[in-house]
């Protein structure tokens, strides 16, 4: 040290900061303009919106307004309603041809449960459709597949009997060889 130098300072330390991305090539470029644009939009100020929020009354909604109001008014369509409501209620109290009791009834929990409730397999049983399916499929089953299953099944056992055959083979040959090691 010279007479007059300053201290020499401690170590210098530097912070790095490295950052990967699995993103695949083609796509990085998008992401990190994307990235930037959103950066952008979120320092923006916040901008109010001073329009109504509720739209103004149109003229064609008032005039619908008004044609029901006209509709509601008019005693010749109040007679026509009251004549299609009578006729729809006494349709409603007759029996029906599904359930010989009337259409409200059908609707009464108490009444109805059984129509709403879990079918027994017996039930599902008869209204499954694989049962009528299996009657046209089975013959095909038994008469094509069942047999290549089978000589494909042959097949097999056979190529595995004669591996065994040749292990057992070279097994006897190794002993008489003497490769074999005994303890």
């Amino acid at each position: 040290m010279g007479k007059g130098a300053p201290p020499s300072p401690g170590p210098q330390t530097s912070q790095v900061t490295q950052t990967t991305s699995n993103l695949p090539d083609y796509v990085e470029p998008y992401f990190t303009r994307l990235l930037d644009r959103t950066e952008v939009q979120t320092n923006l100020p916040y901008e109010t919106y001073t329009d109504s929020r509720i739209a103004e009354p149109t003229t064609s909604g008032i005039a619908s307004e008004q044609l029901t109001r006209d509709i509601a008014t008019d005693t010749a369509l109040q007679r026509s309603f009251d004549t299609a409501g009578a006729e729809f209620a006494e349709q409603v109290a007759r029996p029906t041809q599904f359930t010989g009791t009337d259409l409200a009834g059908q609707f009464d929990p108490a009444t109805s449960f059984a129509q709403y409730a879990a079918p027994t397999e017996a039930v599902l049983a008869a209204r499954d459709p694989r049962t009528q399916v299996q009657s046209f499929v089975n013959p095909y089953l038994e008469n094509v597949l069942a047999q290549q299953e089978a000589s494909a099944s042959d097949g097999l056992m056979r190529l595995r009997q004669e591996e065994m055959q040749r292990q057992s083979k070279r097994m006897r040959l190794a002993v008489a060889e003497g490769l074999l090691l005994n303890n």
